[in-house]
């Protein structure tokens, strides 16, 4: 049988610790066999957590890192193509002999020979 041993001290002086052993001392004795079974399933849960949390964080960054990388590439097109559909304004466009009788009217107005 190769065991390990490691010990815990609690400093019942401070509050932390005689929280921590004022619950290992309450354990449910049917639930847990011993408090050795207690602490190595709390430890075994927390690595879990904790590798699980580290594998969705880096999950995360890498989608993040595509989605930056896919907009690199897209945004100078989608602007190109946004910029392609934009029509520049066309000037009005007036009715000549409009335009015409404007002109001389206001020519005429000047006194010319009536």
């Amino acid at each position: 049988m190769n065991v390990k041993k490691t010990y815990l001290r609690f400093n019942v002086d401070k509050d932390a610790d005689r929280k921590a052993w004022e619950f290992i001392k309450s354990l449910d004795k049917r639930t847990y066999k011993s408090v050795n079974r207690f602490v190595i399933s709390l430890i075994n849960e927390y690595a879990e957590h904790t590798e699980k949390t580290q594998a969705e964080a880096e999950l995360v960054e890498k989608i993040v890192s595509a989605v930056r990388e896919e907009l690199k590439t897209l945004a100078p097109l989608q602007l190109f193509q946004l910029l392609g559909q934009i029509q520049p304004p066309t000037p009005k466009e007036h009715n000549s002999e409009e335009n015409e009788d404007q002109a001389l009217d206001f020519l005429g107005s000047f006194g010319g020979g009536e």
